[in-house]
């Protein structure tokens, strides 16, 4: 029963979007930059494709179905201003290597003004989400967001027991599969806003068998409760996933405040990843 009912969902969410081509908004930022590194007296010269924030292309729609029902869907691509081609390196998901074409999101989902909203597929995990509200610049080359995605990569990678490559006198963990935490594949749960709180629920399920050695790289189950008022934000979040099957896999909390005051914005924020 359960199973039929997530599959009418998915079912609406796509008929709805089918008949609402006026709901449907394209989006996206393309960044370019040609940029010149120095470590040790050895110098690196290139052109980059995702220097502030990843170049990407995304479309998204909403369909009122009615009864405060409706139903929406969102497909999201990293564009590489290099090769012309989809993917970058942003959520190691690149098209060159495993095929993948919407690698930021490509999901459908019910959303009900009473009851919240339900979304199947791939999408933006709530931890990630939430570093990136409470980043300050809310771009990639510095600050939280930055540390977020690489400290997962190089931890992830450590982990899986990915190889790392030399580029000039840097070695550089190389990203191998989807980072863990970033964008994922499952069914999150937002919940509508109450007096300024709102939770947000994701989970991911292995693909579990009887066997002894049933597999269960990739489970993923996240918790995130925030706040917002009078230009104060506050965050808390929790986590867990394992990224290699058989082990305990890795647990992580975010803790985050931030406050906007005219054009200034001040943010603090702890985030803890454990293997």
């Amino acid at each position: 029963m359960k199973k039929s009912l997530i599959a009418l969902a998915a079912l609406a969410s796509v008929a709805g979007v089918a008949q609402a081509q006026s709901s449907v908004s394209i989006y996206g930022v393309l960044d370019a930059s040609e940029y010149t590194t120095s470590n040790n007296g050895n110098r690196l010269t290139s052109f980059n494709s995702k220097a502030v924030a990843t170049s990407r292309l995304g479309f998204k729609g909403t369909e009122d179905l009615g009864s405060g029902l409706k139903a929406n869907f969102a497909i999201e691509e990293e564009v590489s201003l290099i090769t012309g081609g989809q993917g970058s390196t942003t959520t190691g998901a690149n098209s060159a290597t495993n095929g993948s074409t919407f690698n930021r999101a490509a999901n459908v989902g019910l959303e009900s003004n009473k009851f919240g909203t339900v979304t199947l597929g791939r999408q933006a995990a709530p931890i990630y989400a939430a570093a990136v509200a409470n980043d300050a610049l809310g771009i990639n080359s510095f600050g939280l967001i930055n540390y977020y995605v690489a400290g997962h990569n190089q931890g992830a990678n450590l982990v899986t027991g990915s190889a790392a490559t030399t580029v000039g006198a840097q070695t550089v963990i190389v990203a191998t599969g989807t980072v863990a935490g970033l964008y994922n594949a499952g069914v999150g749960y937002a919940s509508p806003v109450w007096n300024g709180f709102q939770a947000k629920l994701f989970t991911t399920p292995s693909a579990r068998t009887s066997s002894a050695t049933a597999g269960d790289a990739g489970e993923q189950q996240q918790a995130v409760l925030a706040w917002s008022g009078n230009g104060l934000n506050l965050t808390a979040a929790t986590g867990h996933q394992k990224l290699v099957a058989g082990t305990p896999g890795q647990t992580e909390q975010l803790y985050g405040a931030n406050y906007t005051y005219g054009p200034v914005k001040a943010t603090v924020a702890l985030n803890q990843v454990r293997y």
